[in-house]
This record gives structure tokens, sequence and C-alpha cells, in this order.
């Protein structure tokens, strides 16, 4: 029996809405449960978040001073540091957009890719502000950091509930005079006002000549250990193989309080010969030492003229 043109089309075109979504069953399946539940998973968490940091950092004038802002999944987004006072956009990612130079993110000088830390050198009385650490996510998210900075004669009171009770301090001699090659070790102890809960609010960073010291400032020998117990941490720098390019200021900050400068001297070339000829047995022998060495660079001198 034939059947009509319009019923094989119908028969057709039932086959074929029957067919295609069993071979193709991957491409029109509608998610289940479990999609959502993993889909609202993977989106939660990719969104970024604050690791938990100080957010009261109090800072004499004249130091140095670091805000400190740790990010979970920061993916692609971009952090922001701007200053409440004047709406003063500071930082955006890398870059300093402030043209004072005191100002500049620490990311490139630590290891750790969680660090959006803010370093203010120099730290002067109109820094005091509360400063915001920025995403730039679709919905903005913000953390506030609140700077109070004292006068140094304010912070160095007997009564200041800063000083002697809180603050940091590097142990030791104020020079430490090395040769090449040697080993030294600085610590730095510091006191805070309440008990460090987490790595962040005890972090101790480590400062030379105003730039902060990480394990990349230098191509090996260099190790930082820190420990802390309820509101006491030591932080110990050690640096091995001491080069020229050792040589400098370094100073700790912790928790807004930094330390003193220690100076660290490498001896060199002739300076290190001449320590060697310097003994106890030939110490009385310094000025016919200084006069031959005198006698000998004059007689170059002459040599080149002539």
């Amino acid at each position: 029996m034939f059947r009509s043109y319009e019923e094989v089309c119908f028969i057709a075109l039932h086959t074929l809405l029957c067919i295609i979504p069993l071979s193709h069953s991957k491409l029109y399946r509608l998610p289940n449960d479990h999609d959502f539940n993993r889909i609202n998973i993977n989106s939660a968490n990719s969104l970024p978040y604050y690791l938990k940091v100080p957010t009261n950092v109090t800072a004499i004038e004249g130091s140095n001073v670091i805000l400190s802002c740790h990010i979970e999944n920061l993916g692609d987004k971009m952090v922001f540091w701007i200053r409440n006072t004047d709406l003063q956009i500071l930082t955006a990612g890398l870059a300093t957009f402030s043209s004072d130079t005191r100002f500049r993110v620490n990311h490139e000088n630590t290891i750790d890719e969680k660090d959006w830390s803010l370093l203010i050198t120099n730290v002067r009385l109109e820094d005091a502000s509360t400063y915001e650490c920025q995403i730039n996510t679709e919905v903005k998210m913000k953390l506030n950091i609140n700077l109070t900075v004292k006068e140094y004669v304010e912070m160095m009171e007997m009564d200041s509930p800063f000083l002697p009770n809180y603050g940091a301090a590097i142990d030791g001699k104020n020079l430490n005079v090395l040769k090449r090659g040697q080993t030294i070790t600085l610590t730095c102890k510091v006191l805070t006002e309440h008990e460090n809960s987490n790595k962040h609010s005890s972090q101790i960073d480590w400062m030379k000549d105003e730039e902060l010291v990480s394990l990349k400032t230098r191509n090996g020998g260099i190790s930082i250990n820190t420990v802390w117990s309820g509101k006491s941490g030591s932080s110990k720098l050690t640096l091995s193989e001491l080069q020229e390019n050792d040589e400098g200021n370094y100073s700790c900050t912790s928790n807004g309080f930094v330390s003193d400068a220690v100076t660290v001297r490498i001896i060199t070339g002739i300076e290190e010969k001449f320590d060697q000829l310097v003994t106890t047995e030939n110490k009385a022998n310094i000025r016919c030492i200084n006069l031959a060495s005198f006698v000998h660079i004059f007689t170059l001198i002459l040599i080149n003229i002539i």
C-alpha cells in the first residue's frame, strides 16, 4: 500500500528527531544537579579573596613601612593601591602612578606570588591615611589598611605605648666589618602588642639600603629563618660567601615597626692584605709599613711623570 507524500515526510522527520538526540546526547544533554554544583564550586574558587593581614599599622616618622595585602586566586585581575585622603591612585599592577617615588608595590621583590603589599619608604606624618588595596573585579573588591604615623620624638618618650615595650631591633654591633667569602648572620627581634595568629601578620621583612631583601636578591648563599612565639618573633638573615655588593645598611620591619639600621662592610683587595699584616706580633711595624707603602707609591708616580 502506497503512502502519500505528506505521510512519508512526517515519518522521516519523526525518525530524524528521534535519532539526532540519541547520537548527539552529550551536546543536547541538560546539566543535572551534580553539574550545577560543580559549576558553582569552580566559579567560587576562581574568585579572588584577601588573606588575613594587619589592618591597623603604626610607623615612626622617617622609617620604612609595609602595608600588607595578600590575595589568593588573583588570576588575570589587577591590584590597585588608592590613598583615601585624596583618592590618589598610587600603583596599578606593578606600575607606580604616583610621582612620589617613595611608594611602590612590593610584588617583584618577594617569592610569595600572593603578596601585593605597598612599600612606603621614609614615611612622613602626612602619609597617615586609610589605604585601599583594590581588585578590579566586576564588583570592586577592596581591603582598607589604616596607617598612623608617629613623630620620632613622640615614639621615644618613655611613657609611649610603643617603646620600650614594643618594637623591632637587630642584635649585635652597629658596624660589622668582614672579609670577602665570610658569612654573617643578623638577628632581628620583634615584640608586638597582640599575638600573631597567622603567617602574614607575623611576617618579618629585611631591608638593605631601603630595598626589600628576598631569596631572589642574591644568586644563592642567602637564607631567612623566622619564628614566632606569642607576641615575640625572631628572624635570622644569613649571608654566606660575602662579596662587595653585600655592603650596605640592613634593617628589619614587622607590623609597622622598623629597627635601626646596622652597617655591613666588606674588606677587599689592599685593605685585606694590610689587615693580614697588622697582627698582634707586628703592630709596632705599622708606621714602617705605611712609610714603605708611601715610598713605593711615590716612586711609581715619578716613573709615570718621567
